[in-house]
């Protein structure tokens, strides 16, 4: 019995992640611009149906098809850049990429760790004047997203690294 309690909660462990979920930074986030989020599983099939345009972007870990309660959790929040970083769906392909290939470890393992419960959300943002880098400050500093590393505000990003392993 006490060996597989350990090997039991050892295997939970493997799946834990350390999240922050204050409705206090929630509430700080304004956006100067309606977002409508669309999301899409996270999958090679379902790249065609992200579109071509710029926006702003969330992987999510959820578990929809199920008799639980709507329930979820934001990985990673990005951005398409206009500089020649390509539309949400250059981005979509390229994180599929990074599924296979090693670039950023915390990205590469989010993607490879939830594979089958990951989630691609997105908010086109064509409005030329939206500082779309400033968008995805906000909304890093309003829900501090366990993969994101250093796209907080400079006073978010110390508290961060204050805690963060």
């Amino acid at each position: 019995m006490p060996l597989d309690f350990v090997q039991e909660t050892d295997e939970l462990k493997a799946f834990a992640m350390r999240f922050v979920l204050s409705p206090q930074q929630w509430a700080t986030f304004n956006s100067p611009i309606g977002l409508t989020w669309q999301r899409v599983k996270f999958d090679r099939l379902n790249s065609e149906n992200v579109p071509n345009t710029t926006g702003i972007y969330a992987f999510a870990v959820e578990y929809p098809d199920s008799q639980l309660p709507p329930h979820g959790y934001v990985m990673y929040i990005g951005i398409t850049k206009s500089d020649g970083g390509g539309n949400l769906r250059k981005r979509y392909q390229q994180y599929l990429n990074e599924k296979r290939v090693l670039k950023r470890p915390k990205i590469h393992y989010m993607l490879n760790k939830w594979s089958q419960q990951l989630y691609f959300h997105y908010a086109v943002v064509t409005d030329p004047v939206c500082d779309v880098r400033g968008l995805e400050q906000q909304l890093c500093d309003a829900m501090i997203p366990p993969c994101n590393k250093n796209d907080f505000s400079a006073r978010i990003r110390r508290q961060v690294q204050a805690f963060r392993d």
